[in-house]
């Protein structure tokens, strides 16, 4: 499911548009704002995909570290889990406190 930044909708991970508000859910979902967050972030040096004990296979195969320009979206492409993609993006930092 995502979960829409702009009215906290959850809307399936098939859907483009948030079905509360019609939000594009690529720039408002809680994990597109994320992303973006992580990516402006200098301290940020790269982005960890993290993926439950239930992630199907597909999402198993995509846990990893990114470089910020290479981290795919959130959900991820061919998720087969019945609840939606359970993936999340974790920052890797090269300093944990200035």
């Amino acid at each position: 499911m995502q979960t829409c930044s702009k009215c906290n909708y959850q809307s399936p991970d098939s859907e483009s548009n948030c079905l509360n508000c019609g939000a594009d859910l690529s720039e408002y979902s809680k994990h597109a704002v994320q992303l973006q967050e992580l990516k402006a972030n200098p301290r940020v040096t790269a982005i960890r995909i993290s993926v439950a004990k239930t992630a199907c296979l597909t999402c198993r195969d995509m846990e990893g570290v990114y470089s910020k320009e290479n981290v795919p979206t959130l959900p991820i492409e061919g998720c087969s889990n019945s609840y939606g993609c359970v993936c999340s993006y974790a920052p890797i930092l090269d300093e944990v406190y200035p």
